[in-house]
């Protein structure tokens, strides 16, 4: 079985996400200007209006290397699918890509309307 790799400059998955406050402030110089910030328990979530990830510049993520453990699991556990590669390494058809880009999409929108009550 392959292993399941990004495509390379992909970053379609790069959304907000919670960053431990400890990373969040080793690495806040780096991110860009967020438009509205959480907090949640012990985690900072930097929330852009074009719903892009603050550490995301050019397709490349800054903070790769300390990224959060989300980040790490996306594409290869339940409940995270990448909408383009299988947990097994195989590529997606594009009718099955389409699904999943929906039901982020509608995940997203969700999520959207629940930073929009709280902002």
């Amino acid at each position: 079985m392959k292993e399941f790799k990004c495509i390379e400059n992909c970053a379609d998955c790069c959304g907000p996400v919670p960053f431990p406050i400890e990373t969040w402030e080793k690495f806040k110089h780096l991110a860009a200007k967020p438009d509205y910030v959480m907090k949640i328990e012990k985690d900072i979530f930097p929330v852009r209006n074009n719903m892009a990830c603050v550490f995301l510049s050019n397709h490349h993520c800054l903070i790769y290397e300390n990224r959060p453990s989300i980040c790490r699991d996306y594409g290869q556990v339940d409940g995270l699918p990448c909408p383009f590669i299988k947990r097994n390494g195989n590529k997606r058809s594009p009718a099955q890509a389409k699904r999943i880009q929906r039901q982020i999409g509608r995940k997203l929108e969700e999520f959207k309307k629940e930073v929009g009550n709280h902002g």
